[in-house]
């Protein structure tokens, strides 16, 4: 009787051993396969963002790069400031665009000191006049509840640190709050002529501004919908047709922007939803 009863105890020893195993290991498989968050933090800004966007986060500080003198010209020119490249299969992607002669732009995010901007243009104070009239005027669109920008510029996308682009078109425009500040994402796609529509060239574009105004947060991710959009041309003289036709290319761009405007934000790869979860991370310490 008591080899009976002593033999029940260890089955039922082991058979709870077991089961706790078991529990044990399917919480560590479904663990493996959620969706965890890549924390970054670096020099007084921090986020975290989604494991789908990225495998890691790699902190740079880009060095100054300013006018010597008034004749420069101020194109791609920027203070020093910290970045957060999102490396992983997106990053990869992005590097696969750019081989091919495409104009695209990483998955990162920039935090530009907007003041610093004035030592970048020393040499010719117009840009620095230029630069706080255009910071005024994006202050006033995201006073808007719905801003409707009409060029990336008015965004300050492009223009600060200052890009040589053609007209092109903005589409699921919408203000995005973050911890310290909000701003505007949106989708565009840039080329420096009159050029159709590529969904591998599409990205999403957030600008925004700190509460306090000093800095400027600027984000990039390649993007691409689900589904092919029926907008790309065949015509191998586009450029040439609509350099000498501009009003016609504002139409086709005004096309393409609302052909992007239908598709819902969970239609594209990677979501617009998970991307802006990102950038509402996003807090200056």
């Amino acid at each position: 009787m008591a080899d009976r009863t002593y033999n029940a105890y260890l089955l039922k020893k082991v058979m709870i051993r077991f089961i706790f195993a078991l529990i044990l290991q399917t919480f560590s498989f479904g663990l493996s396969f959620a969706d965890q968050d890549i924390s970054a933090a670096a020099y007084g800004f921090q986020f975290s963002v989604s494991s789908k966007l990225c495998t890691k986060i790699v902190t740079e500080v880009a060095p100054w790069q300013k006018m010597e003198t008034a004749s420069d010209h101020p194109a791609s020119l920027f203070p020093e400031h910290t970045y957060f490249k999102l490396a992983g299969p997106y990053f990869e992607y992005y590097e696969t665009i750019r081989r091919k002669g495409l104009i695209t732009f990483p998955p990162e995010v920039h935090f530009y000191t907007i003041s610093a901007f004035e030592e970048v243009y020393a040499p010719e104070p117009k840009y620095i006049a230029k630069m706080k009239k255009d910071v005024a005027r994006f202050k006033k669109l995201l006073s808007k509840r719905k801003p409707n920008p009409k060029y990336v510029q008015d965004t300050l996308f492009m223009a600060y640190p200052m890009g040589n682009i053609s007209q092109t078109f903005l589409a699921q425009v919408h203000k995005v709050k973050f911890r310290s500040g909000e701003g505007i994402a949106f989708l565009t796609q840039l080329n420096i002529e009159p050029s159709p529509f590529r969904a591998e060239q599409l990205i999403y574009v957030f600008q925004g501004l700190s509460k306090d105004s000093k800095y400027l947060i600027t984000a990039t991710f390649p993007i691409q919908p689900k589904k092919e959009l029926s907008l790309e041309e065949k015509n191998q003289n586009f450029t040439e047709q609509y350099l000498n036709h501009p009003d016609a290319f504002l139409k086709y761009l005004e096309r393409v922007g609302t052909k992007i405007d239908q598709i819902s934000a969970d239609s594209f790869t990677p979501s617009l939803r998970t991307l802006d979860k990102w950038i509402k991370s996003i807090d200056i310490l």
